[in-house]
Parts: structure tokens; sequence; C-alpha cells
């Protein structure tokens, strides 16, 4: 009877817990209407119905509460594979590969539950198949690249390889000679809530950088804002001071801007800020950051670069953009140009963020009038 009462409570947390997720989801409490919230309330439902049937034995056929139960709770696994596939941006071409052992294990157990019927045999197939199901999810979870989500991600990962071992400790006690039902513990009930929650948790975090990312990302060009590059460049200062290392940064502004947009419109004057924004994605390496500060000018922050590099920057931006070649929602053909300012940090100065971009934008001013004299 305890047996049957706690799969009962397992099975009943599961599903609550899915109809939970499955409510964030429809809600748009997520991130996103996201696949892998819909693989993961898939997941929690076949692990509450494979758990129901498995609370029945003795009472249903066989055929219910341990072939298609047993079924049930393996295809889970596949389902939770999929689900930490999609939430930590894991390619999943070897996924339709776990049906194997799944189609296997399936097998045995038909065999000895209808030709040779053996409990102790049918407990060994599902207590080696189970764990093996859950390794790609554990590796995935704790191989994520996400920094956001990484606490929930390997706290999932931690619960789950409890899990692991505690299906491992069954194959021991069952070489022993000791048949053990595994899973059916109150500890587990906790583990087994707190998975769906771990997963939920991974959303909200999800969610929480999106919407930060969102609020120092420039909506036109896709760059950084102005909020974004002031917490980055706290960040770089500390660390060029740490280092030693010199910091560069560069202000970029477009040349007779306000005559473009007078001249063609604010549509063409967005597609050139756009176009020039482009130029700066590419002629930067991968750790130097580009922002767009307001208007129809940009900041590029040059990490550990001297002052020679910034000059090689700068003047790459500006044929970059020097070869550029316009067209107006007219088919007007024009051309544009940028001027650049540079500063150069070196260690052992106390600047702020602040400081680099104004020497940076009075070399700007000084460039454009010797351009102007």
């Amino acid at each position: 009877m305890i047996l049957h009462l706690v799969l009962q409570i397992q099975a009943c947390l599961l599903f609550v817990l899915g109809g939970v997720l499955f409510v964030v989801q429809q809600t748009g409490l997520s991130s996103s209407s996201s696949r892998q919230m819909r693989w993961f309330v898939i997941t929690c439902l076949m692990g509450s119905f494979g758990l129901m049937l498995h609370a029945q034995r003795g009472y249903w056929p066989v055929w219910a509460t341990i072939v298609l139960g047993n079924l049930l709770m393996l295809l889970q696994q596949v389902c939770l594979a999929r689900a930490v596939a999609f939430a930590t941006r894991t390619r999943q071409h070897w996924l339709p590969w776990m049906l194997l052992p799944v189609a296997i294990a399936e097998g045995l157990l038909i065999h000895l539950a209808y030709i040779h019927p053996n409990v102790t045999q049918r407990v060994l197939v599902v207590s080696i198949v189970t764990p093996l199901l859950m390794g790609p999810s554990i590796f995935m979870l704790f191989r994520t690249k996400a920094m956001a989500t990484r606490p929930a991600a390997w706290t999932l990962a931690v619960l789950l390889l409890v899990f692991v071992l505690g299906w491992i400790d069954t194959v021991v006690d069952i070489l022993r000679g000791q048949l053990r039902e595994t899973g059916a513990t109150w500890p587990a009930v906790v583990l087994l809530a707190a998975v769906p929650l771990c997963f939920l948790w991974m959303e909200l975090l999800r969610g929480r950088d999106e919407l930060s990312q969102l609020a120092m990302t420039d909506p036109l060009t896709g760059l950084l804002n102005r909020r974004g590059i002031e917490l980055i460049a706290e960040r770089e200062l500390a660390r060029s001071e740490r280092k030693r290392t010199a910091l560069s940064l560069l202000t970029v502004d477009i040349d007779r801007f306000k005559i473009i947009n007078d001249t063609y419109g604010h549509g063409t004057g967005d597609a050139t800020i756009v176009a020039v924004a482009g130029v700066l994605r590419s002629s930067l390496r991968a750790q130097d950051v580009a922002v767009r500060v307001g208007g129809d000018e940009f900041v590029v922050l040059l990490t550990e670069s001297s002052e020679r590099v910034a000059e090689q920057v700068a003047v790459r931006i500006e044929e970059m953009v020097g070869r550029l070649r316009l067209r107006s929602r007219d088919g007007v053909s024009y051309a544009v140009s940028v001027s650049v300012g540079t500063f150069t940090m070196i260690p052992n100065t106390e600047r702020t963020f602040e400081d680099l971009i104004h020497v940076s934008d009075m070399d700007l001013y000084r460039r454009k009038s010797l351009r102007q004299a």
C-alpha cells in the first residue's frame, strides 16, 4: 500500500507541475512560447501517466502497468533530452538514436512479462536503460554556454545525477540478490518535484536575461545602446587596470548626416545608420564592442589595444564606410563618410567611461575641423 501511495503522489506532483508549466507557456510568462517548455510539459505528463500506471500493478492488466507504463517512463527521458536540447541550444541530430535503447528495453520487458516472467530482471532492465537515457540531458546541462541560466541548469543536472545514482544503486542491489523498488521513496517525491521547478527557474532566468539584453540593445541597428556600453566599460576599465593593459575608445560620427536626412528622408537616414553599424560589426574583433549612443553617433571599445592599433582600426572603419554606395528610396545613389576620434587609456591612470568619451570626442572634433579647413 505504501508503494502505491508514493507512486500516486509522484504521479500527481508531475501532473500538477506539468500543468503549471503549461499555463506559464500559454500565458506568455515564459521567455517565449518556447519549444523547450512545451517538450518539458510533455515530459511531465508522460512521467505522470507512467507512474500512475505503475501504481495500478496488481489491479490492472500487465500490458497496461508493465508494458505501457515502462514505455511512457522511458519515452519521458527522450522528451526530457529534447527539452534540454532546446533549452541549451544543442544540436539534436543524435536524438532519434535514443529511441533504439527504448525499443530494445520494451522488447525485453515484453519477453520478461509474458514469455519468461521475471520481476527482478524487469527491474534490472529499467534500472540500466533509464540512467543511460538520462545521460545526454545531464551532459547538455553541464555544458550549457548560457551564463544567465547556468545556475538552474547545473542544479537540474545535479538532481538528474542523483536519480542516476539511485538507479545504479538499484542495479548493484539486484546483482547482490536484493530486489528493491527504485524511485518509490519519500526523498524521491521531493526530487521529482524539484526537477520541473528547476526547469521553470531556467525559463525565468532566460526571460530576465532577454529583457536585460533588450533594454541594452538599440532596436534600429541591433548594437548595444549607451546603457549597455556603460556596464561593459566599467568592467573593462577595471580589467585594464588589473592587467595593466591599454584600453582604447573610438567615437564615430557620420559626416553630413543632417543633409542626408533632409535630402532623402528619415527612412534613408535610418538605412545609412544601419549600413554604418554593419561596417562596425565587420571591422572589429570578437572581443571588441560597437555601440550606438544616439542619432548618428557610435562608440567602439577596443580591449587590450594600443594607440597604434586604435589608429589602424579608425582608418579601416573610415575606408570601409567610404566604399559604401547606398541608394535612397527614390533610387538616388549617394556616398557616406565618417569621422573617427580615438583615445587610448594607459594603465595606472584613473579615468571613467565619461572621461574616455570626452577625450575621444575632442579628438573627433579636431579631425573634423582639419578636414573642413
